[in-house]
């Protein structure tokens, strides 16, 4: 997949997909903001695989915004431990 350098904020807005299979072989490296919005009711809380995926596939990510995302204790410190370069949360 061609991803313009230049790009540097990302939402994705379905986010009943499996991350680990979409982004295992993606890198985007100047993404600072990534936006996670579950409009489709994903009810399945984000496991490690895509947790490691995501931050493997965002190395300089910064904002991270995750709305209505199902996610538990253990995957956001699974975040915090994987993603050196976050300065901003938030969860909706």
């Amino acid at each position: 997949m061609m991803v313009p350098k230049s790009l540097e904020s990302l939402t994705i807005s379905n986010i009943n997909i499996e991350f680990a299979t979409v982004l295992g072989n993606i890198m985007l490296p100047n993404v600072t903001t990534l936006d996670l919005s579950n409009k489709v009711n994903r009810k399945k809380n984000l496991n490690s695989n895509e947790i490691k995926a995501i931050s493997n596939a965002f190395p300089k990510l910064q904002n991270l915004i995750l709305n209505a995302v199902p996610i538990d204790d253990e995957g956001l410190q699974l975040f915090f431990s994987r993603i050196e370069n976050l300065g901003k949360l938030s969860l909706r």
